[in-house]
């Protein structure tokens, strides 16, 4: 039994309005029938989902549906089929978001005197498709799973950065998110350094990880596709004499696409 995407250790989930979890999680299996889960916190079995009937099973693949887990956590939750069983750790509810744009968003800051303290309810989801609490550098390139970040550094994956190197805006703003709404707040890693409008343009979604949209695109999905909002920081290279003059049309049709991906026409994007 694995999951392929929707659940994964260490995770946050999207809340819904109604301040729950609706989340969607599909993987692949030896068993058929019904998919049970079990749910706990601090160890004693959730209210409501001590044996939860959550979907089903068959030809190889399963499909489930979480709902009603209220913002918070941290949960450990157990899905059942037959015989098989799978555990996932530490999983939050809260607001999730993706990162994305160039150098600035992909941490080309330096570590200040004092840094940011590591806050357990911040969470990143790094380049190397595991979810962990939020630490700069949270853009991990020198470990992507996309090859599109392989091929924008000339066909190799670049270096790690030196220590004390790597701050973007991303932790910091899960911090100050938390205060605002009091819920956990997940960090969704898709930026580039130096990349343009162009580079990011939805038309290239169908190349899939070997482009940036269709690398943040698939990150989105694996996730469960579902997210409070976007971050973006992202212009300078678009700041020549061609570019320039296009930009905002670009930027438009960047966002109303990335809404109707996500499903939701009033997107969020910072």
């Amino acid at each position: 039994m694995k999951i392929e995407s929707g659940l994964f250790d260490h995770m946050v989930l999207q809340r819904t309005l109604k301040n729950v979890c609706d989340a969607r999680i599909e993987g692949s299996c030896d068993a058929k029938g019904q998919v049970t889960t079990r749910v706990t916190r601090g160890g004693k079995a959730f209210r409501g989902f001590a044996s939860a009937k959550v979907g089903v099973a068959s030809q190889g693949s399963f499909k489930a549906n979480l709902k009603g887990l209220p913002a918070g956590g941290p949960y450990d939750v157990e899905l059942f089929i037959g015989g098989e069983r799978i555990l996932v750790q530490d999983v939050l509810v809260g607001d999730v978001w993706l990162l994305a744009g160039q150098s600035n968003m992909q941490g080309c800051g330096l570590v200040p005197e004092k840094p940011l303290p590591v806050n357990p309810m911040v969470r990143a989801f790094y380049s190397n498709d595991r979810w962990a609490p939020a630490e700069d550098p949270i853009h991990s390139l020198w470990e992507s799973v996309d090859p599109v970040h392989a091929q924008l550094f000339g066909g190799a994956l670049p270096p790690k950065p030196a220590k004390g190197w790597g701050v973007c805006p991303g932790p910091a703003f899960g911090v100050e998110m938390i205060k605002f709404t009091g819920v956990p707040q997940g960090l969704i890693a898709c930026a580039h350094g130096g990349t343009t409008m162009a580079q990011w343009s939805p038309k290239l979604k169908g190349e899939g990880g070997t482009s940036l949209y269709g690398a943040m695109l698939r990150k989105f999905k694996k996730n469960g596709g579902k997210v409070a909002g976007m971050l973006w920081y992202q212009g300078c290279s678009d700041s020549g004499p061609v570019a320039e003059p296009v930009y905002t049309h670009a930027m438009k049709e960047f966002i109303s696409t990335l809404r109707r991906d996500c499903g939701d026409s009033r997107l969020p994007v910072a």
